[in-house]
C-alpha cells in the first residue's frame, strides 16, 4: 500500500485544514476526520477525509480495501448520529471519481435527507461498490477511474 502524490501538504486544502484550521473538524480519530461540506448538496452533507494524503480512489489498491471499510464505518457512525437528531433515515456514502473530484485528497461524502440542489452528482461511486471493486483487483494493481464510473448515486 503505497501512496504518493505530487501535491504537497501546503497546496492540499484538506491537509491544510488538518494542520492549521482544525476548528472546522467535527470529529476525528487516528486515521480520519470529518468536516461539513462547504457546498452541501443534501440536508446532511459531510466529508470523511483521510489524515494521510491519498490522492483519490484511483490511487488505491486491493490492499486498501480495509482502509475504505474503516472509512465507511467511521462515516456511518458519525452520520447516523447526525441523522437521528433530524429524524432522517435515507443515508448514502461514496466518492467522486476522477476527474470529477474538486480536491485531490481522498474523501468520502456522507449524505442524507432531502437534496438541496438539483445538481446531478456525476461520477459518484457508492462506497460498497468501491469496496467490492477493490477486492476484485489483482494485488498491486491500481484501478482506472473508469472502473468506478458505472456506479451512480
Amino acid at each position: 500500500m503505497t501512496h504518493s502524490s505530487s501535491k504537497s501538504d501546503i497546496s492540499c486544502e484538506f491537509c491544510h485544514l488538518l494542520k492549521h484550521d482544525f476548528k472546522f473538524i467535527l470529529h476525528q480519530d487516528e486515521e480520519f476526520f470529518v468536516v461539513e461540506d462547504i457546498h452541501p448538496d443534501f440536508e446532511l452533507h459531510y466529508q470523511v477525509i483521510t489524515k494521510k494524503h491519498i490522492e483519490s480512489i484511483a490511487s488505491l489498491t486491493k490492499a486498501d480495501k480495509s482502509l475504505v471499510e474503516r472509512m465507511k464505518a467511521f462515516g456511518e457512525s458519525f452520520l447516523i448520529n447526525k441523522a437521528k437528531e433530524k429524524s432522517i433515515s435515507s443515508l448514502r456514502y461514496g466518492y467522486h471519481v476522477p476527474p470529477y473530484t474538486s480536491i485531490d485528497h481522498l474523501h468520502m461524502h456522507c449524505i442524507g435527507g432531502r437534496q438541496i440542489w438539483s445538481f446531478y452528482m456525476a461520477a459518484f461511486a457508492p462506497v460498497d461498490s468501491v469496496i467490492r471493486k477493490l477486492g476484485e483487483l489483482d494485488e498491486g494493481t491500481k484501478p482506472s477511474p473508469s472502473l468506478f464510473l458505472e456506479s451512480r448515486l
